[in-house]
């Protein structure tokens, strides 16, 4: 190839663009349907809790990516948006219904015209009045966590891998959730309360359980592979046949197969 007759390096100006489409309610509820089938007699509800009240939980960070976000793949597990707007949520997904407190009014309101369709689906968030007063407004949040999870014996969470969890509840991995400052207060008697969360409730670690629902390949992550990641892919493809044909014979044969790559495994 002669040099002076190849084209220019595509460069950062051919990198596709992205456009991220706003979710549907459909999506949500059929993402939604898809955590509540982990559901059973052994896991009757599962527990998510964001923000400090929840030590920071990826498994919350996560679920929130794949369930109010719209990631797909491995964007559910690297992505961290918008954690201070959702850093009050407390998600409770049985199977047959659900549980979102969403915090502050703001929100709320943010959220309600896309959430409010989804069927089965119970939105709370603390009032304009709340939110002036934080003592009212950790109460309320308190009251509405105690309200939907007391239903369930078996709640199934998401723990840290370091966790040693079994069904157990006193299991080193299930007394994890006992320094959940959420959960912390289950046992304060003047919220009618005897005993810790784990001794009145049956624990179960989900981690290995969602990846098998993050990574399905459902309409909205079909389509974003065919409308972005395709082109990601033949981008990166092209560099790296460009960075070939802007080299003399002789400086091919001392490209390494790693660097000749480097632009697709990057990717």
């Amino acid at each position: 190839v002669d040099r002076r007759d190849a084209p220019p390096p595509l460069g950062l100006d051919g990198v596709p663009s992205r456009d991220d489409r706003a979710l549907t309610p459909a999506e949500v509820r059929n993402r939604l349907r898809e955590l509540q089938a982990l559901c059973d007699g052994e896991k009757e509800a599962l527990l998510f809790v964001s923000g400090v009240d929840g030590k920071y939980n990826d498994g919350a960070r996560k679920v929130l990516n794949y369930l109010l976000h719209g990631c797909c793949g491995s964007e559910i597990y690297s992505a961290s948006r918008s954690l201070e707007e959702f850093d009050e949520v407390v998600l409770v997904v049985s199977a047959s219904d659900c549980f979102l407190y969403l915090g502050g009014s703001n929100v709320f309101w943010k959220m309600a015209p896309l959430l409010g369709q989804v069927g089965d689906m119970q939105l709370l968030g603390a009032t304009p009045e709340e939110e002036e007063d934080m003592d009212r407004f950790e109460e309320r949040k308190i009251i509405a966590f105690l309200h939907a999870i007391e239903p369930f014996k078996g709640v199934g969470v998401e723990l840290s891998p370091s966790s040693d969890a079994t069904a157990n509840t006193k299991a080193p991995g299930a007394m994890e959730l006992e320094k959940w400052p959420l959960v912390q207060v289950y046992g304060v008697e003047e919220l009618g309360k005897k005993g810790f969360f784990t001794m009145r409730h049956r624990i179960t670690d989900v981690a290995p359980l969602l990846p098998r629902v993050y990574l399905q390949l459902d309409r909205r992550a079909a389509e974003q592979i065919i409308l972005y990641h395709v082109d990601m892919l033949a981008f990166h493809w092209a560099t790296s046949l460009d960075a070939l044909d802007h080299m003399q014979p002789n400086d091919r044969l001392r490209v390494s197969e790693a660097t000749l790559i480097d632009p697709a495994l990057s990717y």
